[in-house]
């Protein structure tokens, strides 16, 4: 179920499916990741989510929107592992945002983040508009390099 309606892996407005998210390209050096409600969330599925992102993306420096549903069905082996490593998929973030929607969703970002802390600026956030405020300063900090 990857890659649908694509027609070129760079266009503004673009947006792709996995078997957990909806990929949305929502401008230049700007990427919304949208992990839906009622799926279950297991390595593959974040593996699939880090391709489409590297396939879209290409090279580009991006910022990233991934945004949790208020209710997790975790695969709790998910817990364990360090998912950009194991996927080697750090290069290409300038910075990401976590829009936990829920208590749930974000005591489990903020806890995975202490296991597995990345190479790049993350923040988690319980509002749209100061994850949006917080990647856009980074986006500006960040295109320069």
């Amino acid at each position: 179920m990857l890659a649908k309606d694509l027609k070129t892996p760079t266009e503004m407005g673009s947006t792709t499916h996995t078997a957990i998210a909806d990929i949305h390209r929502v401008a230049e050096r700007h990427l919304e990741v949208h992990v839906r409600e009622c799926v279950r969330i297991d390595g593959t599925g974040i593996a699939q989510v880090m391709q489409e992102r590297q396939r879209l993306c290409g090279d580009e420096r991006v910022v990233v929107m991934l945004t949790l549903p208020p209710e997790l069905d975790l695969d709790l082996g998910i817990m364990n592992v360090d998912h950009y490593k194991v996927n080697d998929a750090m290069d290409g973030i300038i910075a990401m945002a976590v829009l936990a929607e829920g208590t749930m969703s974000e005591t489990m970002a903020r806890l995975y983040i202490a296991f597995f802390p990345p190479v790049f600026p993350l923040q988690v956030f319980t509002t749209r508009e100061e994850a949006e405020r917080w990647l856009s300063e980074r986006l500006l900090s960040g295109a320069a390099r």
